[in-house]
């Protein structure tokens, strides 16, 4: 009986294949969590980029615009990548047509300014 008791053949290979699936199922979930997180950095630092290039192109418009220096079409480009634009005219105001290029990745916005205030009344993001 008490040889029995003492007997362990068979323990020790199921104990260490549990740790070993444990273990690697550990490393597979971390390998994937890095993966997804660096999905999400590179999402946020382009969006992050796209809105610092908005935000320069937008502020050269404006001095254009009240200056009356504004060309038909032109670019802007910055160290972060380059912001090209489309003037339609209206009656009453300005159609500005942003196509913004950065890291092999583009976003179109359109700008609408009064012709008589030189502000901007309308903007859309991303509508491309």
């Amino acid at each position: 009986m008490n040889n029995r008791l003492r007997n362990q053949n068979g323990f020790i290979l199921p104990l260490s294949v549990i740790l070993s699936v444990l273990l690697l199922a550990f490393i597979l979930h971390s390998i994937i969590q890095l993966n997804s997180d660096r999905k999400y950095y590179h999402y946020a630092s382009l969006q992050f980029t796209f809105q610092q290039l908005r935000e320069c192109a937008l502020i050269d418009l404006q001095r254009k615009i009240n200056q009356d220096i504004l060309n038909q079409e032109g670019s802007f480009n910055y160290r972060q990548g380059t912001v090209s634009y489309h003037v339609e005219e209206s009656t009453d105001s300005l159609i500005v047509t942003l196509t913004i290029s950065a890291r092999e990745s583009n976003e179109v916005d359109k700008v609408t300014f009064s012709k008589e205030s030189k502000k901007m009344t309308n903007w859309l993001e991303r509508i491309k």
